[in-house]
């Protein structure tokens, strides 16, 4: 489907596909014929359900979601043996990935998008080190350098990008199919490599002094649709008018855009943290015009969130002192404004409380994730509790 168009034509798209596979004709599920009487008893046990005042329901089941979220209970039911074999494993991974690059020679490894254990993903660089002693004679290159290695499952990914700079390998693969996508490398492909860096480098250098701002790719993005945004976007003649090609400076102030994908982003918003987000499909018009609009927002957003992040630091190394092990923020969806309010409620906890808090930590790291999450061990050993805690 073409989210780009109307709704109307979405709507008639999926009817047409509900038609074309026989879906539309299967009969919907029967609706349960309640009377008046069970209607006002099921209301009534609702009502009784409820906190007043928080709007909270007591669900009756065997599991008690808040329960999760209990950091006493959570600390005093931890096993430390569980935290110190986790910690091995971490440095297990650790060890197998340095392996990994001194043999092959690349630049990083990264294996966190598989989301898997330390001990699974050390396993899997071992792989690679057996295929290096047995096939190492059949690559073309000495060195894979300024490669990166990426472990990832999409399948959508290019196995070779000649632009960021990336192979990516399926775990799920044989060794055999990695080996036949490292033999693709060659020193053409390095040369080649070399070449799109410098391009996009002086690209991406006009364009940011051109604008007065900084440019940097977001996640969404693809490597090559990102050079190809900027090869586009350099090509413009009034930026060749305003370019001041002699400065190469980027200035600390200048306002930090993100260019994300043309299907996850269509128009230019302000981030929390102060970065203007453009989409890689927007013309040079609408980028333009949003930079005007937005610049002055993005930087007072962006004075916020330097103010926040100043502020947690100075609680994080205090709340560090008093508990004596390291506290962090998590990467998963917490906000520095949730951030901050967690650190606040951890520094006002009674003596007796954070001196009970210490004692189970141990040593180990406290990292503080998103809301709604409960507390758990994380891989690496580190204790993470969400910023709603009880």
């Amino acid at each position: 489907m073409d989210l780009k168009s109307n709704a109307q034509d979405l709507l008639q798209g999926i009817a047409d596909a509900l038609k074309t596979t026989g879906m539309s004709a299967i009969k919907a599920p029967p609706v349960p014929d309640f009377n008046t009487s069970e209607i006002s008893t099921s209301r009534s046990i609702l009502r009784s359900t409820m906190r007043h005042g928080t709007g909270d329901f007591r669900i009756h089941s065997s599991f008690d979601a808040k329960r999760g979220r209990d950091l006493m209970h959570f600390l005093s039911h931890l096993n430390a043996d569980e935290a110190k074999s986790r910690k091995a494993s971490r440095l297990d991974a650790s060890s197998a990935a340095l392996v990994v690059r001194q043999l092959y020679k690349f630049q990083a490894i990264d294996g966190t998008g598989l989301g898997w254990s330390s001990a699974s993903l050390a396993k899997c660089l071992m792989s690679l080190t057996k295929l290096f002693d047995e096939h190492h004679h059949k690559l073309k290159v000495k060195s894979f350098y300024p490669l990166r290695l990426f472990l990832t499952n999409d399948e959508f990914q290019d196995q070779l990008d000649l632009f960021g700079g990336a192979i990516s390998l399926n775990p799920g693969s044989t060794q055999i199919q990695w080996l036949e996508i490292m033999m693709t490398i060659s020193d053409e492909s390095i040369k080649q490599l070399e070449l799109n860096r410098g391009i996009l480098h002086d690209n991406q250098l006009h364009v940011q002094n051109a604008l007065n701002v900084r440019i940097r790719k977001g996640f969404s993005c693809t490597s090559r649709e990102y050079f190809d945004f900027l090869q586009d976007m350099s090509t413009q003649p009034i930026l060749h008018e305003e370019s001041n090609t002699s400065s190469s400076a980027i200035a600390p102030e200048r306002v930090q855009i993100i260019v994300e994908s043309a299907q996850a982003s269509r128009r230019a918003t302000v981030t929390n943290n102060g970065e203007i987000r453009v989409s890689s499909g927007m013309n040079f018009d609408s980028i333009m015009s949003s930079v005007r609009k937005l610049r002055g927002k993005a930087w007072h957003q962006r004075i916020e969130e330097d103010h926040k992040q100043s502020q947690s630091k100075d609680l994080a190394a205090l709340l560090q002192y008093e508990l004596g092990s390291k506290v962090f923020k998590s990467r998963l969806h917490i906000t520095s404004e949730q951030y901050l309010s967690c650190l606040n409620a951890l520094l006002v906890l009674p003596e007796e409380t954070k001196a009970e808090i210490k004692k189970y930590l141990a040593g180990n790291n406290l990292g503080i994730t998103g809301m709604g999450r409960s507390c758990h061990l994380g891989d690496d050993g580190s204790i993470l509790i969400p910023c709603d805690w009880r």
